[in-house]
């Protein structure tokens, strides 16, 4: 990091703040004292010494700890706020993807991520209509995540 006080700066005070609010009695919100504020706390450090610097690369942990932070802060709020894991998947690929490009980097992982995570969260409704169509393709809902294995095994083992 260039400019280390930005990040240093943002952090002292986000927890300032949050201390203050506690010393003080102070509950904006019931879940402002648990880990997600601090994950939102440091993703915006991140975010603003990315921008502020121009150094890019901490977009990527920024924009992460601060979605994963604010995912979990409306889980508490919201029932009916999806709390499926492949929605971390879904954030990383959107964080990700807004990541490359901003950094004119290739996007077909980022987008893989997401496709994938959406894929994972209707599970159970594209299996069910994947086996309205016989046995051939039911056979496809077990051995799915076998095909998914392989080829996450051939893409660390192959060389360029």
């Amino acid at each position: 990091m260039k400019k280390q006080q930005i990040f240093l700066g943002t952090i002292l005070l986000g927890f300032g703040l949050i201390f203050i609010l506690q010393s003080w009695n102070i509950l904006l919100f019931r879940t402002m004292y648990d880990w997600p504020t601090a994950a939102c706390i440091i993703g915006i450090a991140f975010l603003l010494q990315a921008y502020a610097t121009r150094e890019y690369a901490y977009l990527l942990p920024g924009g992460l700890l601060f979605c994963i932070g604010v995912h979990f802060h409306i889980i508490a709020y919201f029932p009916s706020w999806p709390s499926h894991w492949s929605i971390i998947l879904f954030i990383t690929g959107v964080v990700l993807l807004i990541y490359n490009h901003k950094t004119n980097m290739e996007r077909f992982t980022a987008s893989l991520l997401i496709l994938l995570s959406l894929v994972f969260i209707f599970q159970k409704k594209i299996m069910n209509s994947i086996s309205s169509f016989g046995e051939d393709f039911a056979a496809f809902s077990t051995y799915w995540p076998f095909l998914l294995a392989i080829i996450g095994t051939y893409l660390i083992i192959r060389k360029k």
